[in-house]
């Protein structure tokens, strides 16, 4: 690849069969410093490729009721985005494992953490005198 694109610019720039477009898309790469790829345009100004995205996007039209669109903007700073919340939202929805704790483990949790003492008295109360085969 590097010979074929050195004869080009030599039959360019000796004036051979190669047209002015061609001359003006050729760019041989040479890697810089860091490794990078880069091209050489005409003025010998050196030009960096764009990273591809590992998740690409793709702009699609939905319809929301009025009601709901307002709620999200709601939630939105306004540096935020929209597009970016839809996103996290539906990945959150599709990839819900849930945290399916059981009411029981829940209570004897709250029981555990928190300092009230009535209030802990009647969990331990409830998780003491409850059957655990039944929902609490």
């Amino acid at each position: 690849m590097k010979l074929t694109t050195m004869a080009i610019i030599n039959s360019v720039d000796h004036g051979g069969p190669a047209s002015s477009a061609m001359k003006s898309s050729i760019q041989p790469p040479f890697a810089c410093a860091t490794g990078a790829i880069r091209s050489l345009d005409i003025a010998g100004v050196a030009e960096m490729s764009r990273r591809r995205s590992a998740n690409p996007t793709k702009a699609i039209s939905i319809t929301l009721p009025l009601s709901l669109l307002d709620e999200i903007d709601d939630k939105l700073t306004r540096t935020q985005s929209r597009s970016a919340w839809i996103a996290n939202a539906c990945s959150l929805h599709l990839h819900d494992d849930g945290i399916n704790i059981p009411t029981r483990q829940l209570m004897a949790m709250l029981h555990a953490r928190i300092d009230e003492p009535v209030l802990k008295t009647l969990l331990l109360d409830k998780l003491t005198s409850s059957n655990p085969s039944e929902e609490v």
